[in-house]
């Protein structure tokens, strides 16, 4: 059954990813530069100063958020089937900016203190730490699996930063499978297209972002259907 579903979400982000390929390597490309601006810049001169190489660093922290909620605005409104443009590209990166850059401040704090104390437990004298250093391994997976659904859940719901996490996780925990299958082909989609660097310039991001958003949508289906049909118990019971 998750397999079956997982495949079925493949199919759509696949499909909608070669419908609208154009705008998609277009937005891509604009997330690229927008997202590495500042260290693309500071890469550019002959010799780059330690302080604008920090610089450089830090205003890529700053504008990576920001640019993944601007081209997912897009490829929502793609997966929406409603027209989209780099107006809304701007539009979500304008919006979201604030509550994008803490978001992925947040993700990248939490899997920072998550592989830290992986390392702790792998380096660790005693052998039962050691031999508890797979449970940080799970942890790490896990939110792998948790981030695929933030930035969705940001731009499908625009909901506040703690309620963005805590969906996240649950619809991740709930369907489990599901979330771990197309967690792993996003990432294999990820490592394949660093390697090969092009495809991360033109076409990673857009196409995880079409998994990530049909995946959050057909997951939801689920509780709205559940809802419903509280509803309608409801209403028999109020008749």
């Amino acid at each position: 059954m998750a397999l079956r579903r997982a495949g079925g979400i493949l199919a759509q982000a696949f499909k909608a990813a070669y419908e609208y390929i154009g705008i998609l390597m277009l937005s891509n490309f604009v997330w690229f530069l927008v997202a590495f601006l500042p260290l693309l810049l500071v890469t550019m001169l002959p010799f780059p100063h330690p302080v604008f190489l920090l610089a450089g660093i830090l205003g890529t922290v700053v504008l990576f958020g920001p640019a993944t909620a601007g081209i997912h605005t897009v490829i929502f409104r793609l997966a929406s089937r409603e027209e989209a443009t780099l107006k809304h590209f701007y539009d979500g990166f304008r919006r979201h900016f604030g509550k994008a850059f803490l978001l992925t401040l947040v993700m990248g704090l939490i899997l920072g203190i998550l592989v830290a104390d992986l390392a702790f437990s792998i380096y660790h004298t005693n052998t039962w730490i050691r031999l508890l250093s797979g449970i940080w391994v799970y942890f790490i997976l896990f939110w792998g699996v948790v981030v695929q659904f933030v930035f969705p859940f940001l731009i499908q719901q625009d909901a506040g930063l703690l309620t963005i996490l805590k969906r996240s996780s649950l619809v991740a925990m709930d369907n489990i499978l599901v979330s771990l299958i197309l967690t792993l082909v996003n990432g294999v989609v990820l490592i394949v297209s660093v390697l090969l660097a092009a495809p991360i310039l033109l076409f990673a991001t857009g196409l995880t972002a079409f998994v990530q958003h049909f995946a959050l949508l057909e997951l939801l289906k689920k509780y709205e259907q559940e809802q419903q049909g509280e509803n309608e118990i409801e209403n028999g019971q109020g008749m």
